[in-house]
């Protein structure tokens, strides 16, 4: 990885996408901690990567991240703290796809709602664990959302459905 890690070291890298296991935390971090204009980040399908804490703090202009895997058991170390970190460090985002993340609770999308305020696309597809709060903060505060995918919900009412629909414009 050395000829890379030069490459990169003086390259303008705006968007990344990697679906396979050539990446892992390690791998991801020092990609991010070398290119802070990053603002596309998919590492769906990455089995190799279970924290992304550090890469949204090395990249505050991330205005699209799709993480999680449709193979849950592969998606579950991405939980509550990453949300929590890329609402604290990414509050231009835009796009947010979590598939198959089912440790991500109402506490991580409220987190996100909260800061987040630009969201236009949300994919919350598999996250099993959320109830109406996720989608009443996201109602309260996510005014420019045009898109949301909340498939296999289990704990969601008609109240919480119909209150997104009303708030949102």
């Amino acid at each position: 990885m050395g000829k890379l890690q030069m490459t990169l070291s003086w390259f303008s890298l705006a968007e990344f996408t990697i679906p396979s296991n050539l990446f892992d935390d390690e791998g991801l971090q020092n990609l991010t901690e070398r290119t802070k204009i990053l603002k596309l980040l998919n590492i769906e399908q990455s089995r190799g990567i279970t924290d992304c804490v550090q890469v949204t703090q090395n990249c505050p202009r991330l205005e699209n991240i799709s993480f999680g895997n449709t193979y849950p058991s592969n998606s579950e170390n991405l939980s509550n703290p990453t949300l929590f970190a890329v609402a604290e460090n990414c509050r231009l985002l835009k796009c947010l796809s979590t598939i198959g993340c089912r440790n991500i609770d109402d506490d991580g999308i409220i987190a996100i709602a909260k800061s987040c305020r630009h969201l236009t696309f949300l994919t919350l597809n598999g996250c099993t664990e959320l109830r109406d709060e996720s989608l009443f903060a996201i109602g309260e505060n996510c005014h420019y959302l045009r898109e949301v995918d909340f498939s296999n919900f289990l704990n969601i009412t008609f109240s919480g459905v119909y209150f997104l629909i009303k708030s949102c414009h």
